[in-house]
């Protein structure tokens, strides 16, 4: 699979030059920056292995380039309390991490009301409620162990300094998308009542931290512990090359998802071509009669995949086709066309790859297509168009009208 996306991902824009760390990988520093989500589904189940499209943009200043550790899932969001720490990290023990669909805030009242304060002592007593109100989520918080809080809603300024306070990592208005995806990372669960919160649903991760990327200062939650979502950085100089590397990055997982799906793969180069080639027309032989033809036109038509690239490559396709007759013919099964050498070589030593879906899907149009031609018993002839009937009407009026020789 290694394999399968470093090719794919060397088509791209980045050639040869770009680490195949296609799970987390930042590449270049440059003026753009997006981050990609890979939902891998459940332990044990490849099935569900897919890619997510577009899920952040931004700008940024050229930075340094390099490569981030598998099992990382960036947020957008940077901390929201400056005092705390920059990095969550504990040798003895993973951090905790709250997921919270909560405020952490003072509700506003439904009705407009007022509140009429003659004495200091009543807004001393009115302020303290309130910095006890946002204490209580925030001791809740802490009983349960949670090092990390990820906030969708806000954050008081109030409730930020008790949990700096208590050394807590603090970040706030984190989209919904990624609460689901740090939910499937982490393993925890996302809170709406923040006095319900327990140890159960706090989610864990190997490290937390803040990285400025470009201009924008982000979150990290890597190391995280069979993750059914990971996150993939792509920095480039401009736009149109961050576009490069997204779609390069998408066809190489898209390419390991189909072979993960379909459990195997092929030799390209025409080489599976010519293999089932060759296995039709020996079984053509034992066949015998009309359908021995059949079977053998439909062999024959299958070498047209490793003509057409032998064509396309400046090369011979009578005497590719032989060659590769013959190598098939001594069992060499993986011989293709090697359009850079201009010969026929072995495929698994390039590692010129195919997922087995391609050619599977490829037979089996050209099949259905076949069959639906020899099922047709008559034709329709459509109804010609009115440009078509005002070009017949011209062209008899021309022939209608009288041609003389003379003056």
């Amino acid at each position: 699979m290694v394999r399968h996306a470093r090719r794919s991902l060397r088509d791209g824009a980045r050639g040869d030059s770009w680490p195949p760390a296609w799970v987390f990988s930042e590449l270049g520093g440059g003026r753009g920056h997006r981050a990609l989500c890979i939902p891998l589904g459940r332990p044990g189940r490849p099935r569900a292995l897919l890619v997510d499209g577009k899920t952040r943009e931004g700008t940024g200043r050229p930075g340094r380039s390099g490569a981030g550790g598998a099992h990382a899932l960036s947020l957008g969001e940077p901390r929201c309390n400056p005092d705390g720490d920059d990095v969550v990290q504990h040798a003895g023990a993973r951090p905790k991490i709250a997921l919270l669909n909560a405020a952490l805030e003072v509700k506003k009242t439904e009705v407009s009301a007022e509140i009429r304060i003659r004495d200091p002592a009543q807004m001393q007593a009115f302020l303290r409620e309130k910095e006890n109100f946002l204490k209580g989520f925030v001791d809740a918080i802490v009983r349960t162990g949670a090092n990390v809080v990820l906030c969708q809603k806000g954050i008081d300024d109030l409730a930020q300094h008790y949990l700096a306070k208590a050394g807590i990592y603090a970040a706030r208005r984190v989209k919904e998308s990624d609460m689901k995806r740090l939910a499937k990372a982490t393993g925890g669960r996302i809170v709406s009542k923040i006095g319900e919160i327990s140890k159960d649903d706090l989610g864990s991760a190997k490290e937390v931290y803040e990285r400025k990327i470009g201009e924008d200062e982000m979150t990290f939650v890597t190391g995280c512990k069979n993750p059914r979502s990971v996150s993939v950085l792509l920095r480039g100089g401009t736009e149109h090359v961050v576009d490069e590397l997204e779609r390069s990055l998408e066809d190489a997982i898209s390419v390991v998802a189909v072979v993960v799906e379909d459990g195997g793969y092929v030799y390209g180069g025409g080489a599976i071509e010519m293999e089932v080639a060759a296995d039709l027309k020996g079984y053509a032989v034992s066949v015998g009669g009309r359908e021995q033809l059949a079977i053998e036109a439909f062999a024959n038509a299958l070498e047209i995949v490793p003509r057409t690239l032998a064509e396309n490559a400046g090369m011979d396709p009578i005497d590719t086709l032989i060659d590769l007759r013959s190598a098939h013919k001594e069992g060499k099964a993986a011989q293709g066309v090697n359009p850079l050498e201009g010969k026929v070589s072995d495929m698994k030593r390039l590692g010129v790859l195919e997922p087995l879906r391609v050619p599977r899907q490829a037979i089996a149009s050209a099949t259905d297509a076949a069959v639906m031609v020899l099922r047709i018993d008559d034709a329709v002839a459509s109804k010609p168009t009115r440009m078509e009937e005002k070009g017949k009407k011209g062209d008899k009026k021309e022939e209608s009208e009288p041609t003389s020789d003379f003056d």
